[in-house]
This record gives structure tokens, C-alpha cells and sequence, in this order.
């Protein structure tokens, strides 16, 4: 009994693979990087850079931005680039860009305020590429636009404030929807739809050509509200969260 012990014991130490030594340093240094410089502090850390793709007839271009605000079109293909926004054209407390589809104009989000963990209030300023004019999305805005895009084709944006769904065209804003308010979101999901369903701050697409907008409306009304502490300076927020799915939806 004792021998098989002894040799079920040795299989498992062959079993167990040895210790891999490090990697060799390279570039004629001899400074090996330890866990708590890569992982734990952070003291080194690699270079990010957060591109989006140009939709449109011409293949393989995607923009970016540079530490100054610059914003840069690159071609995969041809490895070209060329500047689409200079520096100086970029709106103060900028905070995110939309570009329009066909390269004309980027829509500015600024004054940016967090909501959630995707949504936050903005306000919007429309840069026209041509005359270089900058014009707001909504005269009268305070920092209190939820949501913004472009529609795929055409000269239009769709957007949300006070959780009622809006369509600028060349200019002209129509209201589409009028009973917004603090149990009713048209547009924009509330908090358990943003972050248990669609893990994004918009609830409102447009069809491929632009011609429609489909978008969800979300009544509250009725459903009992869950208070989640929120440890930060003892704050506390309580987003309706239906015990029972209790949200109706039309």
C-alpha cells in the first residue's frame, strides 16, 4: 500500500510541468518588468489608440484622434493620411465626435456630465468641414442632450433630451415625441435596459437608407423603486427597477 502511494505520488510530480524561466531581455537591457509594474501600478503600460471606421463607398479608411484634438483620416490601403479636423477647429470641453457619413461635417459632443455607465448628458455643435462654422444642435441647450447621431445617409440627426426623441434636418428641428419625462424614455433606455439588456445609451435605430427611425418607448409608471447604495461621498440613487418585470413597453 505504502509502494503505491509512493509511485502515484511520483506520477503526479511528472505530471507537473517545470517553471518556465523568463523570456530574455531584449535590446541589450537587463531590467526584467515584474507583475506589479504591468498589472498592479501601471508604471508601464502600452500605447492605445481608438479608431472608427468610415463608412462609405471607399473601402478601408478609419479616423482617429491625436492627443491634440487633431482629428486624422487613414487609408489601409494606400497608407495614406490626410488631416480632417485641425486642432484648432475642435470645440472647448470636447468630449467625443460622430462623423457624418459622407465626411462633410463631425458632430461635437461637449460639456460632457456621466450618467450611467454608458450614458451621460452633452451638449452637441455641428462642425461644417466646407464653410468651417460651428452651429449648436439645440439653441437653447444646457448640457442636457442624452443620446445624438447621424443618420447612415442624408443630412440628418436624431437625438433625446428630457427622454423625447428629436430630428434635425438642414437645420430645422422636429419634435417627435412629447410625453417624455421621469417614467417615460422615448429614444433612450432607462437603467435596467442600458445596463441588463442593451449594454448601450440609445434605444432608437435607423433604417439602412435613413428614410425611417425606429425607436423604443419605455413607461415606467407604476414600477416600485430599488435603492442601490452608491459608495461615493455617501451618495445614494434609486433607478425604478421592477421586481417582477413590471415595465410595460409599447
Amino acid at each position: 500500500m505504502k509502494i503505491a502511494s509512493l509511485l502515484l505520488l511520483a506520477g503526479l510530480c511528472l505530471a507537473v510541468d517545470p517553471p518556465r524561466k523568463p523570456f530574455p531581455p531584449r535590446g541589450g537591457g537587463s531590467k526584467l518588468l515584474t507583475y506589479n509594474e504591468t498589472v498592479t501600478r501601471r508604471v508601464i503600460s502600452p500605447t492605445t489608440t481608438f479608431v472608427d471606421w468610415i463608412p462609405g463607398e471607399e473601402d478601408g479608411q478609419y479616423v482617429f484622434q491625436e492627443n491634440d484634438g487633431t482629428l486624422i483620416i487613414q487609408n489601409i490601403a494606400t497608407n495614406r493620411s490626410e488631416t480632417l479636423v485641425g486642432a484648432d477647429k475642435v470645440p472647448e470641453n470636447s468630449y467625443s465626435y460622430y462623423i457624418k457619413p459622407d465626411l462633410s461635417a463631425v458632430l461635437w459632443a461637449t460639456n460632457y456630465k456621466k450618467q450611467y455607465r454608458h450614458s451621460f448628458f452633452a451638449d452637441y455643435h455641428i462642425l461644417d468641414l466646407e464653410s468651417g462654422s460651428l452651429t449648436p444642435l439645440d439653441n437653447d441647450q444646457n448640457g442636457d442632450i442624452q443620446y445624438a447621431a447621424w443618420s447612415p445617409k442624408g443630412n440628418v440627426i436624431a437625438y433625446v433630451r428630457n427622454n423625447n426623441l428629436y430630428l434635425w434636418k438642414n437645420g430645422e428641428v422636429t419634435q417627435i415625441t412629447e410625453d417624455g419625462g421621469p417614467n417615460t424614455f422615448n429614444g433612450v433606455p432607462d437603467w435596467v435596459y442600458e445596463e441588463e439588456i442593451f449594454g448601450t445609451p440609445f434605444a432608437l435605430w435607423f433604417s439602412p437608407d435613413g428614410e425611417y427611425v425606429a425607436y423604443m418607448r419605455t413607461d415606467e409608471t407604476g414600477v416600485p423603486t430599488y435603492t442601490i447604495p452608491y459608495y461615493m461621498d455617501n451618495q445614494k440613487f434609486g433607478p425604478p427597477y421592477p421586481r417582477e418585470l413590471g415595465a410595460s413597453l409599447s
